[in-house]
């Protein structure tokens, strides 16, 4: 069967450039990310692989290019709006909010699909039955979700009392909790134990049974090239390899960029 890839094209960046003070970090770059796939962005130190996730997050405004969502132009000027859209990221360094408990910052994440402003100030001052049900009702979204990603049963710890590795995880299940259509994960296995990186492969996996389409930045080029059905590799701001990970890991431009020379 043919599938037709306009269909199943979720995002896409067509020639975004970035320009901080002169240097160009991100050089004319175009990438399109699948549905339902799990989609890679690699390269060396300073390629700008963070710049483009941050670009396409609405942490960061472009210098000149385009941004299509479901098929429409969107502008990524703001992080909230980007979320309100469908997209929903995690940070290379951890950014939970350590003074609440672990369902609390999922509940955090679940503020886009709430609107407990509409129910007025009165409902909101003296939590009658519909704030009530609300949020009875987005408790048990997290709580489902606390259980997909392992943590259930630390669901009334302080965040700041988890180890490394269930921080990770929940930061991912604040991000699951926007309902996102795309998951943008930034390095999340970075500090993580060989351990924690089985479970980390696992859970992202398993993400994919629940339709949630993944743009995922690492360095561990053997864990993506296990994870990842497409890999664009960057140098320099630009792209200057993209296919399969089986594809990426005999490219010489690929083998140059991390090694500096193509031969033994």
């Amino acid at each position: 069967m043919i599938v037709d890839k306009c269909k199943s094209k979720l995002l896409s960046t067509k020639n975004v450039s970035k320009n901080f003070g002169g240097v160009l970090a991100v050089d004319n770059v175009s990438i399109e990310v699948h549905e339902n796939k799990i989609t890679g962005l690699i390269g060396p130190n300073g390629a700008g692989k963070t710049t483009l996730f941050n670009l396409i997050t609405g942490l960061t405004k472009p210098s000149s290019g385009e941004f299509f969502l479901l098929g429409k132009k969107y502008s990524p000027f703001k992080i909230h709006k980007v979320v309100e859209k469908g997209i929903a990221r995690t940070f290379q360094n951890i950014r939970l909010f350590n003074n609440m408990s672990v369902l609390e910052n999922v509940m955090v994440g679940r503020h886009v699909k709430t609107n407990f402003f509409s129910m007025g100030v009165f409902s909101s001052l003296f939590r009658i039955t519909t704030y009530n049900n609300c949020e009875n009702k987005q408790k048990e979204i997290c709580i489902r979700i606390l259980e997909k990603v392992g943590l259930l049963e630390k669901k009334d710890l302080m965040s700041s009392n988890l180890s490394y590795g269930d921080q990770r995880r929940l930061e991912i299940a604040r991000a699951l909790a926007c309902e996102p259509k795309i998951l943008a994960l930034d390095e999340p296995a970075a500090g993580m134990n060989p351990t924690e990186k089985i479970k980390l492969k696992k859970l992202v996996k398993e993400l994919l049974f629940e339709k949630v389409t993944i743009l995922i930045i690492e360095h561990d080029v053997k864990l993506m090239s296990d994870l990842c059905d497409h890999i664009y590799v960057m140098d320099r701001g630009k792209i200057i390899s993209s296919g399969k990970p089986t594809d990426i890991k005999n490219d010489k431009k690929v083998i140059k960029a991390y090694l500096g020379s193509t031969s033994k």
